[in-house]
């Protein structure tokens, strides 16, 4: 079922632990990569796992250090709590546990590692399992801690684990947290140098077939001696893996200080092969490993307890849990014999008791509710049962008599609180996750007390029958990560078990197929591809990656595409087809996005935008020239200011709002204040005081500072004034004129004349005066006064100097003069 968040994008899994899977996803709305990790739905009810889950998110979110893992979101969906963090590519320590020779490399992730932990512990956390598996590295080499699900405040008395319960990993565990006693930064201390042991020597310090023992041996065993050629850093090795912590390096940054010094005279480290994969496989690698406190019970700080352990081997439950051992020599000091004494199991005994485990099992499986065509799941299930039950009858017919054990009251109330939590947990499907609460570890702990104890032998193999019918369901589904990761679960309780072989086989035969499948979705998105269908093509691709993210083939092809695409989409944007250049785009980043590269997604945000600001740039530029050809429009045709929101001034305005310094838009605004300026002097030399006034507002409304509009509105005022003489002027002359006085009317004219020469009215006032010297020359005519005639005529003539009247007047007298 796809896996379904909102305001995530999720491509695939890419990891499965005890209490949560992991998702690589995309957030949808920052457009960043994370690493998704979700809680396992069967413990969405169970408030102690979601505190659990939460508070590793709360941890490391407050955690800002670059050696440590990103914490970007938590939240729940519908019931199930998640979180993002950093997506960190480039695998984990225990992927290079063979490959880091060089020791600068070595001393660089044991400073970094450090240095990391004591910023957690100044700020009051104590990570609790520090492993190769936690510690992950960027694509630039960079180390980053992950996985705070069981850190815990140094101070805190909150305890996320069931009493008695020892969190963490064997392999890596410092003496006092294999006891169970409260811890401090030193124990993670001891865990960094454990993995330096690890790296230089290429083996863990401590080895043994079971986890309880590599327990104990980091409680008892002396520190192992480096060979000659690493001798120089027995010292370092001295103090860090010291039993006392007090004994041990303050801080990280000692440590690790110590470390690069006593590193820097060895010549080289030493390469064991994979020797360390046969001991305790999965260590370093699995989700949280969970041992009972009880597994430790006899080893407390008392001496003498630890003087026994010097001198003879704890009988245990072994990590095939088919038969204890037995120990090798007798206690110094025996207990008490027991009222009662554990039997050995006889062989009817023995296959009484596998039988009805069998049915046990056939009724468990019978509410699985197999369909037809699951049958054959069922009949193999059940085959592996009966073997199991074989094996089992010989194998508990062990030959020699169990040691008396007398089991103190605390025991047995623990044995029984033990037994009731471990069948919770199998009713709760809690078989072997998550850590510290499930049924495999719990029956651990009882087979740690009473070595014999028939129900956790039976409940471990009712587990390992599960896990049979689950591996098997899981491969027919098709997750086969979940598969192999339950498969080798599954090995790790029954090692090299023959009956394993067929649920390998079947998880072979499942990956073949599926790799035949994976090989059809390219062909068909090679043959889509080179028929020019790209979507089509990155479809295809895309379903391989989900089928395979280590598909080379299809890695190549969506990058190609990818390429190809944003290519085409650079040149439709040099050619400005934008709608084009951003179909291509999205084709391009449709490939890019399951790749997960974060240098080709650059490259293609950077052309994203690139096509933006070439369109950006060609729609201002077409704004810009639509505004300058309607400005140049308008200027032509007068429309100055006006019509307001059309006009040349408007549009040249909007052309330098886009464009300050466009010379073009600067150049016509200062055309169109001119022609407002000549438009305006034109009405004052008429004397038009409406037409001057209205172009001097004009120019003030769209140039309130032009250099000329104080002259004019100077002018404006003196043709007013002028107007208004003129006016008068006008009036006397016609009062004159009426009552027979051109003469003094004559005056006015020249008075108007004056002030304004191309005053339009001055010729009719002139006309009208000489009219008016007509009639004082008729006077001197009636008089017989011939000079005067021609005084009054020639005055007159000025005026009008083709006035019929005045000439006639003239010839008369001069006749009358000889």
């Amino acid at each position: 079922m796809e896996l379904k968040i909102p305001g995530y994008e999720v491509f695939d899994s890419i990891g499965s632990g005890g209490m949560a899977n992991v998702y690589r996803a995309r957030h949808i709305r920052l457009d960043r990569e994370v690493a998704l990790k979700v809680m396992l739905s069967r413990y969405a009810t169970d408030d102690s796992f979601g505190e659990r889950f939460i508070r590793e998110a709360r941890i490391a979110a407050n955690l800002i250090h670059p050696h440590i893992v990103q914490i970007y979101d938590i939240n729940c969906y519908e019931g199930t709590s998640f979180l993002a963090m950093e997506f960190v590519r480039d695998g984990d320590l225990s992927q290079r546990l063979h490959k880091t020779k060089d020791k600068e490399d070595i001393a660089a992730i044991i400073r970094d590692l450090s240095l990391a932990l004591d910023y957690a512990h100044e700020r009051g956390y104590i990570h609790r399992d520090i492993k190769p598996a936690n510690i992950l590295f960027r694509e630039n080499g960079s180390l980053v801690l992950s996985d705070f699900g069981i850190a815990r405040a140094i101070h805190s008395d909150t305890h996320m684990t069931q009493t008695g319960m020892v969190v963490g990993t064997p392999s890596y565990m410092s003496p006092e947290q294999a006891k169970g006693n409260p811890l401090t930064g030193s124990s993670d201390l001891y865990s960094v140098a454990v993995i330096a042991y690890q790296l230089v020597a290429g083996k863990l310090p401590y080895r043994a077939e079971s986890s309880i023992s590599v327990a104990i041996k980091h409680i008892t065993d002396p520190i192992p001696k480096l060979p000659k050629g690493l001798a120089g850093l027995q010292p370092f090795f001295d103090i860090a893996l010291a039993k006392d912590p007090k004994q041990r390096f303050k801080n990280g940054q000692a440590l690790a200080s110590a470390f690069a010094k006593s590193l820097g005279p060895i010549d080289t480290v030493i390469d064991c092969g994979d020797e360390d994969e046969t001991i305790l496989s999965g260590d370093s690698g699995d989700a949280d490993r969970g041992l009972s406190h009880s597994d430790f019970k006899a080893f407390s700080l008392d001496n003498h307890h630890i003087s026994e352990l010097e001198t003879e081997t704890l009988s245990s439950f072994t990590n095939d849990h088919q038969k204890p051992i037995r120990t090798e020599k007798e206690p110094k000091n025996k207990a008490l014999p027991s009222k009662e004494k554990n039997l050995p199991i006889s062989v009817q005994q023995a296959t009484t008791r596998m039988l009805q485990v069998v049915f046990i099992q056939i009724n468990r499986i019978k509410v699985l509710i197999f369909p037809p065509d699951k049958r054959p799941v069922l009949l193999l299930s059940l085959a592996l049962l009966l073997g199991f039950s074989v094996v089992a009858v010989v194998l508990m017919n062990n030959p020699f008599k169990s040691d008396e054990v007398e089991l103190s009251p605390g025991q047995k109330i623990r044995l029984g609180q033990l037994i009731v939590s471990a069948d919770k947990d199998m009713k709760n499907g809690r078989l072997i996750e998550p850590l510290g609460e499930n049924a495999h570890e719990k029956y651990l702990a009882i087979l740690a007390i009473s070595p014999a104890d028939a129900v956790a032998i039976e409940g471990i193999y009712n587990i390992v029958s599960l896990l049979v019918v689950q591996v098997t369901q899981h491969i027919q589904m098709g997750d086969l990560t979940r598969a192999e990761y339950l498969l080798k679960k599954l090995d790790q309780i029954q090692p090299s078990s023959p009956s394993h072989q067929p649920l390998v086989a079947s998880l072979v035969d499942a990956k073949k197929h599926k790799q035949q499948a994976l090989e059809k979705k390219i062909s068909e998105a090679v043959a889509a591809n080179q028929s020019g269908q790209a979507e089509e093509a990155i479809r295809l691709y895309s379903a391989a990656l989900a089928m395979s993210d280590k598909s080379v083939e299809a890695r190549i092809a969506l990058r190609d595409i990818a390429n190809f695409q944003s290519n085409k989409a650079e040149a439709y944007s040099a050619k400005k087809d934008f709608s084009s250049a951003k179909q291509a785009l999205d084709i391009a980043k449709s490939a890019s996005s399951p790749l997960s590269d974060d240098t080709l997604t650059q490259a293609l945000e950077r052309t994203g935008r690139s096509i933006e600001r070439q369109e950006k740039n060609a729609l201002f530029n077409e704004r810009l020239r639509s505004a300058l050809n309607k400005a140049d429009s308008a200027l032509s045709l007068g429309q100055l200011s006006r019509p307001k929101n059309g006009s040349a001034h408007y549009y040249y305005t909007q052309a330098l709002k886009m464009s300050p310094s466009n010379k073009r838009a600067n150049r016509g605004l200062e055309s169109t204040h001119n022609e407002l300026v000549k438009i305006a002097e034109r009405y004052l030399e008429k004397r038009d005081e409406g037409g001057a006034e209205t172009a001097i507002l004009s120019l003030s409304s769209v140039n309130s500072s032009h250099r000329d509009l104080f002259g004019l509105k100077k002018r404006l005022g003196r043709v007013r004034a002028n107007n208004r003489k003129i006016q008068k002027l006008y009036s006397r002359a016609a009062i004159y004129l009426s009552n027979g006085k051109a003469k003094h009317a004559d005056k006015m004219h020249a008075k108007i004349k004056q002030i304004y020469t191309a005053e339009p009215n001055l010729d009719r006032l002139g006309k009208k005066i000489a009219d008016g010297y007509v009639g004082l020359a008729q006077r001197e005519i009636d008089a017989k006064d011939w000079e005067d005639v021609d005084v009054w005529v020639s005055r007159g003539l000025k005026h009008v100097p083709r006035h019929k009247k005045l000439l006639e007047m003239r010839a008369y007298a001069k006749t009358r003069m000889r």
